[in-house]
This record gives structure tokens, sequence and C-alpha cells, in this order.
């Protein structure tokens, strides 16, 4: 009878373990295949400058100090630098580093949990939902934007420092692992400099319980930080571009606003309403266990069990009023950004935990216990709905992401700058200088297109056991005179798909000419189907063509381009021009023939 009870026990240990594992594995999983190696938007400022300078001549300790927007970004210079030149700036490094550092901070949530928790069925159940917020699809760009990493660092260096300072390791070690920890931070992410604050009160009680001198603690604390702080604001500046601060007193309404949106954004990023309520409401729960528990109980245990994750509820606090004081005149819906949803989920997660530990005192009463099991059920429902729209959201950002690849690597024979400026970098002259620079360097892959790689139709690609990519099936002319080109290719096992759809024309015996590019769309909304099997899916594309691109007794050809290896791929199908005068042209597609009229 024991034994059953104990295998019993071993098997839902195993589920629970299962379930903590489940949420990395499929983020991993989505990551490798849904990122695009081309840098994006702040990644051309940083690293991108970086790279062209350090080309060009020696760093100087300016440049690699400079700002970026509100940030010192040292640390994280000379991370993306040193994978730049291993990878020829393959910025799916990058991305790695992101999810590794995430790694690192949910197995230091994990050894923090089982520090606290001594109940192993909350300590599981709570890393599991954890785990569930820490890789939650719905922050997509940070996670397929490499340059977003440096959001993690901050939550990295402050689970890292207390799960050493909760270790039985020399304090000397301690003090120091905890400031450079901190100073890495601080020289990595605008907030970093919150945990010199957030940091110092777990150092501090544990000095206390473990009976080390406070007021070595308290200086060496203060030194440490006095000196990485001064070396911080060394030459600092505010950005130009961006708002006073100040505007939080003069327009408290709309800080407010946001601020609560802000945290109430990991559970429901789509609907700013709720996510201002389920903010207020975090709020008031984590004022009521912090009064709870620092101030009625007054236990000296209680508190070091609590002490982490109240610390990491504060780190929350501080980082949401940060982005407020600094975005919140963009627009109240830039608070809802995935991009700083992970600021906001350790709020959530701090919470989960004191839950736990106020329900050892608590947990009885049944009103606790209608609390727990509403608030339970209103996160599964939540999150089942965000993972979703993350998933969506990441296999949407894959398209538009290899569109503006293709855009910038054809910037010399199709040059279409509007993709650019939307897809890529907000400054196409801009873009198009640095883009020359690193692709003389060889760190852009595949490089800049001089000529597209043509495949004759003989040629297969990896995984298509035939010669069909998909078909050019529609070329009609619309009522505002321009062209309306359409038609689908198939998705690849090996990838999420060729990547974009190249127009091409060829008049007589002339070399073909490239002259504009279709996105791809999903036909299909099963994200399951085209996260695992995407080699049946079809993908539909097409594009409004101006007349004016066209020259008479033109040839039209699509063609499936992939970003990896600058190939294309003919689709089958073609659209014959045959201009006569300047009323009635002929198309031919499918070597079906129409007569039309323009």
């Amino acid at each position: 009878m024991a034994l059953n009870k104990l295998l019993n026990f071993k098997i839902k240990q195993e589920i629970l373990v299962f379930l903590a594992i489940i949420s990395p594995l499929i983020l991993g999983i989505l990551i490798w295949r849904y990122s695009v190696n081309v840098p994006f938007w702040d990644q051309w400022d940083t690293p991108g400058q970086l790279i062209v300078e350090a080309s060009q001549s020696q760093l100087t300790v300016e440049q690699w100090m400079r700002q970026h927007n509100e940030s010192r970004t040292l640390f994280p210079n000379l991370i993306f630098l040193t994978l730049a030149n291993l990878t020829n700036w393959n910025t799916r490094s990058e991305m790695l580093v992101t999810f590794l550092l995430a790694c690192l901070v949910s197995v230091n949530i994990y050894c923090l949990s089982k520090i606290t928790i001594h109940n192993s069925w909350q300590h599981l159940i709570c890393f599991v939902l954890a785990n569930l917020l820490i890789f939650s699809p719905i922050q997509q760009e940070n996670w397929l934007w490499g340059f977003q990493g440096i959001t993690f660092v901050s939550i990295a260096a402050i689970t890292t420092s207390f799960v050493i300072i909760y270790s039985s390791i020399p304090w000397v070690i301690k003090l120091i692992v905890s400031s450079v920890l901190s100073a890495i931070a601080t020289f990595s992410f605008a907030n970093g400099v919150l945990c010199w604050i957030i940091i110092f009160p777990a150092l501090l009680l544990k000095s206390i319980q473990d009976k080390v001198k406070k007021s070595w603690v308290i200086f060496f604390w203060l030194i440490a930080g006095s000196m990485t702080l001064t070396i911080y604001l060394y030459d600092y500046h505010r950005p130009a571009n961006l708002p006073s601060v100040t505007q939080i007193f003069t327009r408290p309404v709309l800080a407010i606003s946001y601020y609560s949106a802000l945290l109430g954004s990991p559970l429901f990023p789509e609907d700013l309403l709720a996510s201002q309520i389920t903010g207020l409401v975090a709020i008031f729960i984590f004022a009521s266990f912090c009064f709870h528990l620092l101030v009625r109980l007054r236990n000296l245990q209680t508190v070091n069990k609590s002490c982490p994750w109240i610390l990491i509820g504060f780190y929350t606090l501080f980082s949401a009023g940060l982005t407020t004081a600094g975005r919140m005149s963009i627009g109240i819906e830039t608070s809802l950004s995935s991009r700083y949803i992970t600021f906001a989920t350790y709020l959530i997660i701090s919470l989960i935990y004191l839950f736990a530990i106020v329900s050892t005192q608590i947990g009885r009463k049944i009103w606790f216990k209608i609390i727990v099991i509403l608030l339970t059920t209103l996160f599964i429902i939540t999150y089942k709905n965000n993972f979703l729209e993350g998933v969506d959201l990441i296999t949407k950002s894959y398209y538009q992401r290899v569109y503006g690849k293709t855009c910038l690597l054809t910037i010399d024979l199709i040059g279409d700058r509007e993709c650019i400026s939307q897809r890529i970098y907000p400054l196409p002259d801009k873009l198009e200088k640095q883009a020359r620079q690193i692709n003389k360097i060889g760190l852009l892959q595949p490089g800049l297109v001089k000529n597209i790689n043509w495949q004759d139709s003989k040629q297969k690609l990896r995984g298509n056991s035939t010669n069909q990519y998909g078909e050019f099936d529609n070329f009609s002319l619309d009522e505002d005179g321009s062209y309306l080109a359409s038609g689908w290719i198939y998705a690849s096992p090996y990838k999420p798909s060729l990547d974009t759809v190249i127009l091409a024309y060829q008049v007589f015996d002339r070399p073909r000419k490239a002259f504009a590019i279709a996105a791809l769309y999903p036909e299909t909304d099963d994200l399951f189907a085209l996260a695992i099997a995407p080699q049946n899916i079809k993908l539909t594309w097409n594009k409004t063509i101006s007349t004016l691109n066209l020259p008479q007794g033109a040839t039209i050809t699509a063609w499936a381009f992939d970003t990896d290896d600058a190939k294309a791929y003919p689709l089958q199908g073609i659209a014959d021009l045959v201009f006569l005068g300047s009323i009635d042209f002929y198309a031919k597609t499918n070597n079906t023939k129409s007569k039309k009229e323009q």
C-alpha cells in the first residue's frame, strides 16, 4: 500500500516536471523554426554601427560605452560583436542568447522555489506556472529580435544573486558576485540600475540571519554601487527624441492608465481595459501580501522565505514605472507591446509564490481557497488564449521578416524602399549605406544580390519530391489600371517555406529582370499544422503592380525565393502581355489565353 502511494507520488511528480520542461521546449522549437537571420530595427544601430566601426579602426572606450536610447549597452556590445565575428553576424545566435538567459532565469526560479517552498507539490506546481509565463510565446518580439535579449539581463542578474545569497558559500563571494552581476546589468539595459536597489535588502536580511557585520555589507554595497553609477552617468545625456519624465506628474491619469495596463499585459495583451483592471488588482494583492507578511506577521523565518519574491515583485513595479515615464507619451497602446511583457511577467510570478507562502498561514480559510481557485482558472483560460495568439504572432512575424529580408537583399535589383522602411529599418537611406558597408566586410548573409540565381525546373529544393513549388495562377487588370498577380506555393518540411515570391519579366531574349516582391500568407488557421507539418500547407501570395513597371511584349514569371541562399525556384504559369495600341492587351496564365480591356 505504501509502495503504491510512493509510486503514485513519483508519477505525479514526473508529470509536473514534464509540464515544466514542455514550455521551454515548445518555445525553443518555435524560435528555431521561425527565427530569421536578418538585422532588424535597432540592431542596425546596436551592434550594426559598432560592427562597421570595428572593421575600420580600433574601437575606443567611448564607442563601447555609447548610449542606446537611455541604456549603456557595454556588455551586450561585447557579446554581439563576438557573436558577429564567430557567426558572420547570424542574428539567430543573438536569439539563442536570449533563450539561454530565459533558461537561466527559469533555473534560478526553480532553485529559489525549492529553497522557499518546502511543500514539494506546491514547489512544482508554482514552478510549472512560472515557466508557462517565462517562456510564453506572447513575448514574440523579444524572442525573435536578437537585440531584445538585453531585457532579460536584469532579472537574470537579480535571480542569480538571490540564489547565491541564499546559498552557503562565503560572504565575500556573495558580495563580489552580486555586485559584478549588478554592474553587468547596469551596463546592459537602463533598468539594470534597479539591481543595486533590489538585491541590497536580500543581502542585508541574510547578513542578519548569518550574523555577519551589517556595516561591512552596507559599506561594500554603497562603494560598489557608487563607483558603477558614477561611471554610468559620466557624459550621460537623455535622448532628445524622448519626452520628459516629468509628464507622469503633469498627466497623472494617463500615467496610471499606462502603468496598470503594462502590469496586466502578461494576462491580457490584447485587451486594454482588462489589462488595466488586472494590473490594479495585481498591485492590490501584492500590497496586501507585503502588509500581511512584513507588518502583521513579523516572523523572521517567513520574511526570509518571502523576501526574494517580494523583491522580484518590486523589481517589476519599478521597471514598469521607468517604462511608463519614458514611453507613455508615445501612446497608451504601447503599454501592451510584447517587448514590455517580459518586465511585467515577474510580478505575476512573485504573486504565485507569495500565494503559496501565505497559504501556509491562512490556506484553510474558505474565502482564500475560493480566491485561489478563481485566479487559477483565470490564469489557465488567459494563458491558453495568449499561447495561441503568441504562436500566431510568431508565424506572422516570420513571413513579414523574410519579406523585409528579400527587399533588403534585392535593394540593387528591385529597390523596394517602402518595404525596407516598414519591415527592416525606418530610415532607408541610412540603412542602404550601412548595409553596403556590412556587406563589404562579409557579415550580411547571403549578401546583397547582384544577380538572382534562377533555378531551372529540373533542379529540386531539399525536401521537395517533385519539381512543383507552386503556381502563378492569376494575372488580371484592376479597375484602377494596375495589374494584380497572385498564386500559391508549397511549404517546406525543413523551414516554414520558401520565403517570398519574386516577379520577373523577360522581353524576347534579353536577360530576365526582377521587378516586384510578394509576401506569403498561410492559407490555414491550424497553428499546429503550420508549426509541426508545414509541408502540407499552401501559402498564398498576391501583388499589385503598376503598369509603369512593365515594358511592351513582356513575359511575366513568378519565382519562389529562398533568402538563405538567394536562389529562386519557378512557379508554374506565365503571363504574356501584348499591347495593341493603348487599349487592348492579352494575358495568358497557365496556358489559358483571355482578352481583356485596359
